[in-house]
């Protein structure tokens, strides 16, 4: 299957008769030619190969055999050879491997028996051993996984289960756990995941009704929620001209306007209390004490009415 892996200054790609080819920097080694020597001609690297993985300055390759293959920049143990050394020429790394991932100075690869593995830098947590000690040969960080994906200093694995888990830097909320602190140990963000992807400070996931949702910076609006604020819990990515709006209703009534709006619309909200009780007031994306409320659907909204109990005399 051909493929294409690129960091900053460097590419790789991979054939449909499995030869793999880089181009670009070549100041760490990271194109595997024998050479620190910048391409800019792609260069014949192996045969063979399978799948491709980029770092800032160091690659990994898998061949069809299962080997796992790494070279370039090694200052901090990323190619997972048991050194601090650089490598201009690939070195094996482990075999029976199915997937590999690279963040900047991190990699991760999953085995045939479902265990992921992570070397390279270690310092917020991204390889989510319960330490912040960087490797130079892989650790086993989880069992039963079945994909995976490294942000800059961020990784992202889904279980068997379906389960999605995060580890590393957390400053834009790029892990989706509700905080930005950055964790060392993977912590528990959705259910029923099938796919995921990580860039430099947001993340993507895709769920088994179709749905696609998105935590991290949102500066640019990369989240796609219609904003521009960044979201440490993951929010509905907005694939079509309409914006979704959840209502919740606490104990004491009920809502009505809940639904799919166009983008730019109003929706009008109702909150109807039930006997002995009185409407408080709207939280969440709506802060109103009018029980009839209106909101403007400019992104996907959820919203929640408080009701009270009625102490008025009667």
């Amino acid at each position: 299957q051909p493929a294409v892996a690129v960091s900053g200054s460097h590419s790789l790609f991979l054939k449909s008769d499995g030869t793999l080819r880089s181009v670009g920097r070549n100041n760490s080694g990271q194109l595997g030619d024998g050479t620190t020597t910048d391409r800019n001609s792609s260069a014949l690297i192996d045969q063979n190969v399978t799948a491709i993985a980029a770092g800032s300055m160091h690659s990994l390759f898998l061949q069809s055999d299962g080997s796992l293959r790494a070279m370039g920049w090694n200052n901090l143990g990323q190619l997972g050879d048991g050194t601090n050394t650089d490598r201009n020429s690939s070195v094996l790394i482990d075999q029976d491997v199915t997937a590999i991932a690279a963040g900047l100075h991190h990699s991760l690869f999953l085995k045939s028996d479902g265990s992921l593995r992570a070397m390279g830098s270690n310092i917020y947590g991204q390889l989510g051993d319960g330490t912040n000690t960087d490797r130079n040969s892989s650790v086993l960080i989880d069992q039963n996984v079945t994909a995976i994906a490294a942000g800059h200093y961020s990784s992202l694995y889904l279980k068997s289960d379906g389960s999605l888990h995060a580890t590393g830097r957390n400053h834009r909320g790029q892990l989706g756990d509700g905080t930005t602190t950055d964790r060392n140990t993977s912590v528990l963000i959705d259910q029923n995941v099938t796919a995921i992807a990580v860039a430099n400070v947001h993340s993507l996931y895709l769920k088994s009704d179709g749905t696609l949702r998105a935590m991290g910076g949102n500066f640019n609006g990369q989240l796609g929620d219609g904003t521009t604020t960044d979201r440490s819990t993951p929010v509905l990515v907005i694939l079509s001209n309409n914006a979704t709006l959840t209502l919740n209703a606490g104990t004491g009534g009920s809502v009505a306007g809940a639904g799919n709006y166009v983008l730019g619309t109003d929706a009008n909200l109702t909150a109807t209390p039930s006997p002995g009780y009185v409407f408080t007031s709207w939280t969440g994306d709506l802060n109103s004490t009018d029980a009839n409320a209106s909101v403007t659907m400019n992104a996907n909204k959820e919203i929640n009415a408080t009701f009270g109990p009625d102490t008025v005399d009667n």
